[in-house]
């Protein structure tokens, strides 16, 4: 079909584009907005329906914008092949999708594991005390019902993390997590972006993770404000 390949996601760049909810109001959810974003760690701050989401989902070709152009890597997203571009992405929403299985199998979401891997990464979450103090450990049986909203997002952060994919797409994900969680997650994201082989998004109202970002951009009744500021 002509579709490009695609190794690594570098450079985001949201130029003009508009998206309105099909069967909604005529009122835009994302309206002229326009942006760019390279290796390192950015978020989004606005209010609850102010569009955050509605650029995540754009950004990863799960709507297509009515006007405007998405590009990555300098080519419009619809150019990739669609599988090759979503593997590039890691995404952790709000509500993490847990499934009736095991811890492991939740992080993993497959068979092999890397242990050493693993056990770094539940060491620097601050994951392991804890699930080393069940009697199962990470053979422990979980579904949607038998965690709270907290422990959910901080196996979905794990999830995220244990994949290395070279775009990182975070919605809310650390909203349920008390400070000392939240904060070993930016640690855990600024540690990766720092290296440079990895563009982090998230879309959030956390002051801990906006605080450690390159850069924050506010949305505001879908549209992006002048206002850009550079923390680091």
């Amino acid at each position: 079909d002509g579709a490009s390949a695609i190794q690594a996601i570098e450079r985001v760049v949201f130029s003009h584009v508009r998206y309105t909810y099909p069967g909604g109001s005529n009122c835009p959810a994302v309206d002229d907005v326009s942006f760019a974003l390279k290796k390192g760690m950015h978020c989004i701050v606005g209010e609850s329906g102010s569009g955050k989401s509605t650029i995540l989902m754009l950004l990863m070709r799960l709507f297509p914008q009515d006007s405007g152009t998405v590009m990555v890597n300098d080519k419009p997203i619809a150019n990739y092949d669609r599988t090759q571009y979503f593997q590039q992405i890691g995404y952790a929403a709000q509500k993490p999708n847990i499934l009736a299985g095991t811890i492991r199998w939740n992080i993993l979401l497959r068979n092999e594991c890397d242990e050493e891997k693993l056990d770094r990464l539940l060491i620097e979450l601050g994951l392991k005390e804890w699930i080393d103090g069940l009697d199962k450990k990470l053979d422990t049986w979980v579904d949607g019902e038998s965690l709270s909203s907290g422990e959910k997002q901080k196996i979905g952060m794990a999830r995220l993390l244990y994949r290395d994919a070279s775009m990182l797409v975070l919605d809310e994900a650390t909203s349920a997590m008390d400070p000392a969680s939240e904060q070993r997650v930016a640690d855990a994201l600024k540690r990766r972006s720092e290296r440079g082989n990895m563009l982090i998004l998230c879309a959030t109202h956390s002051e801990r993770l906006a605080g450690v970002c390159d850069s924050v951009y506010r949305v505001k009744r879908g549209t992006m404000t002048a206002e850009r500021v550079t923390v680091r």
